[in-house]
């Protein structure tokens, strides 16, 4: 079962502490717990995080990454999603408060055809995981009241980044703006 995420230490966690200064995101970060790579990696170095800018502003609301011609900054940028660029696909990875960890492989692709995505296309990819994870587990229970994914609308996530957590494999951050 999920644990719950009171009495746990904060550095465990995707929090607005993460930043340098109070982050201008669209709400409240999801307190995820930060994926914990299997041991075997020690030359891991993660890549810098792929963060999504709309309108000069951190955080990109899902519905709006999951259309053509949204509001991204910078939308034609290809930014890595491994070392050498090579690895064809990578894995996505949720921790939501209160669930069980969720985990797609294949869910992001680094090249579409011979060309590297864009920004605008790992948006849309991250996107569509994401709310492919919140219907699978849109009817389960959680652990977590105040987390619990009957209580928050898809329109209401935003995404903030991608951190990429161990090889081949990114988790997504994400803002929730409570109406």
């Amino acid at each position: 079962m999920a644990q719950n995420i009171n009495n746990q230490n904060p550095q465990d966690f995707h929090t607005f502490m993460n930043y340098p200064q109070p982050p201008n995101t669209p709400g409240i970060i999801v307190p995820q717990r930060v994926y914990r790579r299997a041991t075997g990696q020690n030359g891991f170095n993660p890549l810098p995080p792929i963060r999504f800018f709309a309108n000069g502003f951190l955080g990109l609301h899902l519905e709006s990454a999951l259309v053509p011609g949204n509001e991204l900054d910078n939308a034609e940028t290809t930014p890595p999603l491994s070392e050498t660029n090579i690895r064809p696909h990578a894995y996505l990875i949720s921790q939501w408060p209160g669930y069980d960890e969720w985990t797609m492989l294949n869910a992001l692709t680094a090249n579409l055809g011979n060309r590297p995505v864009t920004l605008a296309q790992i948006a849309n990819q991250a996107a569509t995981r994401v709310q492919q994870f919140y219907n699978d587990m849109l009817h389960a229970t959680g652990g977590d009241p105040h987390w619990a994914l009957q209580n928050i609308p898809f329109r209401a996530l935003s995404l903030v980044e991608l951190r990429n957590v161990s090889q081949g494999s990114w988790q997504p951050v994400l803002c929730h703006s409570p109406t």
